[in-house]
């Protein structure tokens, strides 16, 4: 048995179980907050060539 942060007892694997969660939550994350990044960067394009469009 190991100690955590919080004081509670508990195997190693449950620990390290959890801390895989943490992680792969954590770059889930990671991923969509970058994903919304290319998402808003296409549309700017986007709006720029329809803009260019409109302009001529």
């Amino acid at each position: 048995m190991e100690q955590n942060e919080t004081g509670l007892y508990e195997s190693r694997e449950e620990y390290l179980d959890k801390l895989d969660k943490y992680r792969v939550k954590h770059m889930q994350e990671i991923l969509k907050e970058s994903s919304r990044k290319r998402e808003a960067e296409r549309n700017v394009i986007k709006y720029n060539e329809l803009e260019a469009l409109t302009k001529r």
